[in-house]
């Protein structure tokens, strides 16, 4: 009887260890899966840090070459005004439009090479993901600076054209001249 009252205490003792243990692994379980959820929003904030970044960066040279591009826009309403009053415009403007697009060319390739280095930056990390949803959308801004690199490449052409057909016409007037007299 003695025996069985041992046995049933060794028993019972045994299994309050393993509830403890069992209590304690339970408990482990809990603050691992705390701790997991702590770091993937941890991840996540750090991700969006990382867009941040990126973003602040794109919107610092958009600033830039919007200074560009209003004063480029200002020099055009002054020759399209000149031109309705009928004046006779020299190069200067165009020329003054020139720079401007030469600068900004110049900017967008800044821009682009900073913005292609902090993406690869932030995918070597792992802090942004290849062919996320984040990692798209910042390829897609590396892309259009790519379309207004052509589009400023463009606008140095066409100015650089209405450059020649200003001296066409100035060539075109003196001949009208002497023709003339």
């Amino acid at each position: 009887n003695k025996d069985k009252e041992g046995i049933q205490a060794d028993k019972d003792d045994i299994d309050r260890q393993v509830q403890e243990i069992t209590n304690t692994r339970d408990e482990i379980k809990k603050r691992l899966e705390e701790v997991q959820n702590n770091i993937e929003e941890l991840n996540n904030a750090i991700s969006q840090l990382e867009v941040d970044k990126f973003n602040r960066m794109n919107d610092h040279f958009g600033e830039l070459i919007g200074v560009l591009d209003d004063s480029n826009s200002t020099i055009k309403q002054n020759i399209d005004l000149l031109e309705e009053s009928g004046e006779v415009i020299d190069d200067s403007m165009y020329v003054a439009q020139i720079e401007n697009e030469e600068q900004k060319l110049s900017l967008l390739q800044q821009q682009k090479d900073a913005l292609e280095e902090q993406l690869e930056l932030s995918v070597q990390t792992g802090y942004i993901e290849e062919n996320s949803e984040e990692w798209k959308e910042m390829s897609n801004i590396i892309s259009e600076i790519d379309s207004t690199i052509l589009d400023c490449q463009i606008n140095i052409e066409e100015l650089n054209n209405a450059i020649t057909q200003l001296e066409v016409d100035k060539f075109n007037r003196i001949a009208d001249y002497f023709s003339k007299v």
